[in-house]
């Protein structure tokens, strides 16, 4: 753009120099001419005497010839003066329509590039909102695939064993399952509905093992006793109460506890 606006001035300004310079040079010549020497004809004529008539006659020619001339001279100058009117007017309009074509490719460049700039902030912005929203939906996937799992779960326990056919074995089986997955609370339900199928030794002792997990010391000892009532021949049972006693702080209890155990494992 800058190079093509320097040539066009340059141009303009090389033209308005040549008109300048042309009028005169014209006058230049004129003068020149209007100087020259007369021939030898007009040499003896302004050497013979001549009467006033003829003197009147070469007057009256010299000032038509003078007034042609000038007016040939004015008129060339007119014409320079139109042509290089001319000649500005369309360099004028040449520069208007570089200048505008430039200038709109120049308009059209900068809308291009704004365009494009708008395009790669919104794509930085919403690169910018998945990535402060993708911890949420992480966790939140997260817990949607756990539930998922779980009730597939569910369905493969329930495709396995029908519920009506269910025994407390069958229970014994399920609560087990859960408490090798850590699922203490499930787990307990499922040793509750063994025992409410039939007074399971098995099942109270279990129930009290999720009820030791979970930390519910005074729910795991009357689950134990439970069992003991079923079975108090077991030294092992009676272990696990002398066990569950420490954990409740009843030394005096925890004794006698471990002394019945001492008593049925000699029995054994």
């Amino acid at each position: 753009m800058n190079k093509v606006n320097k040539f066009l001035i340059s141009l303009l300004l090389i033209v308005i120099i040549s008109i300048l310079a042309y009028p005169s040079w014209a006058q230049e010549n004129d003068t020149v001419i209007a100087h020259l020497p007369l021939s030898s004809n007009d040499t003896i004529s302004t050497a013979l005497p001549s009467s006033p008539i003829i003197k009147n006659e070469v007057s009256q020619v010299d000032i038509l010839g003078e007034s042609q001339r000038n007016l040939d001279r004015s008129i060339n100058i007119l014409n320079i003066v139109a042509t290089s009117m001319g000649i500005l007017v369309g360099l004028f309009t040449a520069i208007l329509v570089v200048g505008g074509i430039f200038g709109f490719s120049e308009l059209r460049k900068l809308k291009e590039i704004r365009e494009k700039a708008e395009k790669d902030m919104k794509v930085i912005k919403d690169i910018k909102k998945k990535v402060e929203e993708e911890p949420k939906g992480l966790i939140k996937r997260v817990t949607e695939l756990e539930r998922r799992m779980e009730e597939l779960l569910e369905k493969s326990d329930k495709s396995q064993i029908k519920k009506s056919a269910r025994t407390p074995a069958d229970y014994m089986k399920l609560g087990e399952t859960e408490y090798s997955k850590g699922n203490y609370e499930t787990a307990i339900k499922h040793y509750e509905k063994a025992i409410k199928s039939k007074d399971y030794v098995y099942a109270w002792v279990n129930k009290c093992y999720a009820l030791r997990k979970l930390g519910r010391h005074e729910e795991a000892l009357e689950s134990i006793n439970r069992a003991l009532k079923l079975k108090a021949d077991r030294a092992w049972i009676w272990d696990i109460k002398g066990y569950i006693l420490r954990k409740l702080g009843n030394h005096e209890e925890l004794l006698k506890v471990r002394k019945k155990a001492e008593v049925l494992r000699s029995q054994e």
